[in-house]
Order: C-alpha cells, then structure tokens, then sequence
C-alpha cells in the first residue's frame, strides 16, 4: 500500500482522519487507530492494517528529540503532510528550532518519488521545503500555493478551494470556520488529489466527516453550545481554537474554560501569560481556567485589561462547572480547551449534572 505520514505542532489526528476519509471514497484505505502515533500505537496500527489496503494514513508524533526517525524507519512512508510547527513539547527540545528540525524527519524520510504536502505561508517554509527529496505540494488560506481558498461563505460554512495547476475547485464545509481547520481540509485535498480522488469523491467525503471525540465537539446542554476541543493543548493550537470560537455565531455570550498545557518546561509561565495577554483583546463574557499554571492564563490576561471580576481561578472541573451553571444563560456558548492530562471533559459531565 501507499503509506502517508502525517506529524506537526496541531491539527494531526484531524488532517490523518480527514485525508484517511476522502482517500477512502476512491480506494481501500486504513489509518492510525484513534491517536495511536508513537513507539506502541504505530507499529499496533500497522499490523491491524486490512490485507487489501491501496492507501494508509498514518499519525506520527513524537515528545522528545529522534522519535520521528526511528517512527519513519518503522513505517517508511511515500508521502507525507506537515501541518505546522510550534512550541508543543519544547519542555524536552529546548527551542522551536530543534522542533522544526524534529518534524523535518519526516519530509526527509520521503523517498524522490513521493510527494509532501507544505504550508506555503509557514514561516519555516523554506527550510521545511529543502528537507523534501521530491515534490512539495503547497496550501495556503491568503496567497498563491498549489491549492488556495478562492471563495468563503461564513452562512453556510463553506469554502472553495482552488487546484492551480489544473484550475478546477471544490466547495467544502469547514468547521470551525477558521483559518486554522481551512488549512487542515486543503492539507487533506491535496493529498487526495495526489493520489487521484476526483472531486466529486473529496466533496462527499469533506461533507460526511465526523470529527474525533473532544475534536470541536459540539452539544447543546439546557439551550448553551458548549464546544468540547478539550483532546489536547499547547500554545499554536489554543491560539487556534480561540480565534475560531471567536468566530461562532451565537445569540448570547461567550465563556472560555482553559487548563493547563504541559510539557512546556521553562517557558511554561510565559506561554500561559502570553496566552492571556492574546485572548484579553476580545470582549468575552467569562474566563475560567482549571489548574495552578492556568492561573497564569487568567494573570496575563488581567494585565493585558480583562476585567478581573469576569476571570475564575478554578482548582478543578467541578468548580469550573459551578461557575458555568450560576453565570451561563440559553444562548450563551463555552468552549473548553486544555491538555489531555487535565480530563477538562468533566467538566462537561459535571455540568450536566447541575441541569
């Protein structure tokens, strides 16, 4: 089978999912199992790959310095997407540069025929695009690349995206309607096409995906949208979830609930506070954050001039329940957002509870 590489900072387990579900319309395909990506998951998913597959996904992820090569020596990939690069992990790397070097193991283990699909506005374009042996496939949301967005239509949730080279284009939902997901979903049309899904194929499959558990996970509970993206967190990808909850459309007002991101290390404070100083410029109803280090999301933000009676410091998910259950009124939406280890999802449960 034609085995695909997916790794970057944010958006893996979606683009490997999405990728795995268009290809699947044209041809036999498998992918990872759930977020089955390091030493252990990788080669279980491999072995549970179905006899008959044409085409494999794979989500390959790495926490400190040489696991993507030993992974690519495992799984010896013939293609492979790079989403984005960030400070995910940086406890163990040191620096986003040696995570740049990190991820690039993947695009150097492609082999000259094989293709790799590239953010063209990454500001590692360059040194990402000199890793690849053979052709680099671009994307970009706001300037020319291989597959760019020609059209957005925020009613519908939709966007076109265009294919240069042959001036064709296909209209995709995209949720969240952001520039974060628009870059996932043209990632996963490119390889698609790569592989020859025609359009009509990658249409169906972008309008029949579900996404993952605790992935933009939307419910609606006693009339509040409560959008549960609570999988994981680190800097790049919380920026990411923010910026496209602030883009949702809603009656009412709008509530983050924030943990911690670990395995930052050293620049844990500063990531927590530079993350508060970032969100501070929107006008939200409330912020809630779970755990000691979210504490310091709540203190940049405070400083950077949210009003400190609209910022929570919660010591766990049933706190932050009690603060939604008491502030929150139909209409109103929540997002919540933190590292795996925080199991912000009960909050969620906890929440219910209090109907």
């Amino acid at each position: 089978p034609d085995i695909i590489g997916v790794t970057g900072s944010a958006g893996k387990t979606t683009v490997k999912e999405l990728t795995a579900h268009m290809l699947g319309r044209a041809m036999p395909a498998a992918r990872s199992l759930g977020n089955w990506n390091n030493d252990i998951g990788l080669p279980l998913s491999l072995l549970a790959m179905p006899s008959d597959t044409q085409a494999a996904v794979f989500e390959v992820a790495t926490n400190q310095p040489g696991e993507i090569r030993q992974l690519c020596d495992l799984l010896n990939p013939d293609n492979g997407i790079l989403t984005n690069v960030g400070s995910a992990h940086i406890e163990r790397f040191g620096s986003v540069e040696a995570i740049l070097r990190e991820k690039s193991e993947l695009l150097k283990s492609l082999p000259p025929h094989g293709v790799a699909v590239v953010d063209g506005e990454s500001e590692f374009f360059e040194s990402l695009a000199a890793s690849v042996p053979g052709r680099v496939i671009t994307t970009a949301t706001a300037s020319q690349a291989d597959y760019t967005i020609i059209g957005r239509d925020p009613g519908t949730r939709k966007v076109r995206i265009g294919e240069t080279e042959s001036g064709e284009c296909v209209s995709v939902p995209v949720d969240p309607f952001s520039e974060y997901q628009m870059s996932n979903v043209m990632m996963s049309v490119a390889m698609a096409r790569a592989h020859h899904v025609d359009w009509e194929d990658i249409r169906a499959a972008a309008e029949s995906y579900q996404p993952l558990p605790m992935r933009w996970q939307r419910e609606w509970i006693r009339e509040i949208l409560v959008i549960n993206d609570a999988y994981n967190a680190n800097p790049l990808n919380m920026r990411a979830s923010i910026t496209a909850f602030r883009e949702e459309s809603v009656s009412g007002q709008k509530w983050l609930v924030l943990g911690e991101m670990r395995e930052l290390g050293g620049r844990s404070h500063d990531e927590h506070h530079l993350l508060g100083d970032f969100l501070a410029t929107e006008c939200w109803a409330g912020l809630i954050t779970v755990g000691d280090a979210a504490g310091w999301i709540a203190e940049g933000a405070e400083t950077a001039g949210l009003d400190p009676s609209k910022s929570h410091r919660c010591t766990d998910s049933a706190e932050a329940a009690e603060v939604l259950s008491t502030s929150l009124v139909p209409g109103d939406a929540v997002l919540l957002k933190a590292s795996r280890m925080m199991h912000l999802e009960n909050v969620v449960s906890e929440f219910k509870k209090k109907g």
